[in-house]
């Protein structure tokens, strides 16, 4: 196994991320090649709830901070207590979307708290205005997270959808022209066969918006489906079964399109609140989809399939050879890499590969002293790689920018 140079390894985490305690969301976002940081916190502390949205300068190495407010709007006092609420659901998602009305791209931020819902924008990057809210008392109130726009139209999924309760009526995925608009439509768990219990991912690949969908019985499955303005969208699946692994395949944890191919990390599901590593030695699996359908097995075990032997093209079996790797945080490629990142039992663990198939880790020691390390978000920047982690399973969030 070949280890790869770092050119620099920078920790960038704002101070505000640092010095947030309690409860607290984060997402990052490249927006016309600048980083955004969006940052959720609520606390009982009297003017400690806020929504921040700040902008790096890679020139300066600085941040800057181009909106705040706070979660509630009824009330920007900063004497005020926010009241104790005991089940806290924070999340905070970017989105970047054109719409068939709209001239140009614009940054959506979605920030659900136990108070409201709020949709921020802007068309700059630069000046950031509330465009919409409600209560959750409001049937508009859904809390969906994971955005992606394809065809004019913005996409999200169910961050509420509870696994073991999904009926054919279950929302599986909401799409709509306006988020300015509130008013969302949704595809229902019927329209993607049956015993799934929702998508968990989804990706644009060869002009098709797939989403992958977690099936604890049959093994995950990757639906396609192209929008048609002259007819009502319909799915299809690309793949199913886990790739024939069944249910120790049931949950595709990250997907990514590299060299025209789609890539799916998939692996063991943990349905506990913890999201615990399960004792099961069952390592994740690699897998490469191809523009014309059929498909290969990258990293994993092999297996006969209607199409014939599958055997790892990398050489490696599942969880890079050690079947305690199960859960692949993020796929994502950079500078002409694919890069995986996943948690190691006694760390954090980035690999890369140029081709898909010849893969090295990637070490340094910045982070790969902390245990327990998280990868909630990865993007590549013209800065670098850049890295949203959990610190030791705490309310801790660190961001890095790796180069390579």
């Amino acid at each position: 196994m070949s280890v790869a140079t770092l050119n620099y390894v920078q920790n960038i985490t704002p101070p505000a991320l640092i010095e947030t305690k309690g409860e607290i969301a984060s997402s990052i976002i490249v927006f016309q090649e600048q980083l955004y940081l969006a940052i959720a916190s609520y606390q009982t502390r009297k003017g400690s709830n806020y929504i921040s949205i700040m902008r790096y300068d890679t020139e300066a190495s600085n941040w800057q901070e181009m909106y705040r407010s706070s979660l509630l709007l009824e009330s920007n006092d900063s004497d005020t207590e926010t009241p104790q609420i005991a089940n806290i659901n924070l999340q905070v998602d970017f989105a970047i979307f054109q719409g068939k009305e709209e001239v140009q791209e614009a940054l959506h931020i979605h920030v659900i708290s136990p108070f409201n819902y709020q949709l921020i924008d802007s068309k700059n990057g630069v000046d950031f205005s509330l465009i919409y809210s409600a209560q959750p008392s409001e049937t508009a109130f859904v809390p969906r997270q994971k955005f992606i726009s394809y065809q004019q139209q913005l996409y999200s999924l169910p961050s509420n959808t509870q696994v073991l309760e999904t009926t054919a009526e279950t929302p599986f995925i909401y799409t709509c022209t306006s988020p300015q608009s509130g008013e969302w439509n949704s595809f229902k768990a019927a329209q993607f066969g049956e015993s799934n219990q929702r998508i968990s991912n989804t990706v644009v690949f060869n002009n098709f918006l797939c989403a992958a969908t977690e099936n604890l019985t049959q093994g995950f499955q990757i639906w396609k489906t192209q929008n048609d303005a002259s007819k009502s969208p319909s799915w299809e699946p690309l793949l199913t079964k886990g790739a024939y692994r069944y249910s120790l395949n049931p949950r595709v944890y990250s997907m990514a399109v590299f060299q025209e191919n789609l890539y799916v990390a998939s692996g063991i599901a943990n349905v506990s609140s913890q999201d615990t590593p399960s004792p099961l030695p069952c390592g994740f699996e690699l897998i490469r989809l191809y523009p014309e359908g059929d498909w290969d097995l990258i990293v994993g075990k092999p297996k006969f399939t209607p199409d014939g032997l599958k055997v790892p093209l990398s050489a490696m079996g599942d969880g890079f050879d050690e079947p305690y790797n199960q859960r692949v945080e993020s796929l994502v490629v950079h500078k002409n890499h694919l890069y995986l990142c996943f948690e190691h039992w006694d760390g954090f663990q980035l690999w890369r590969s140029e081709d898909g198939e010849i893969w090295e880790q990637v070490s340094f020691a910045q982070l790969n002293e902390y245990h327990n390390v998280t990868v909630k978000g990865a993007l590549s920047t013209n800065a670098g790689l850049a890295l949203l982690v959990n610190v030791n399973r705490t309310s801790e969030m660190q961001l890095w920018i790796v180069d390579l």
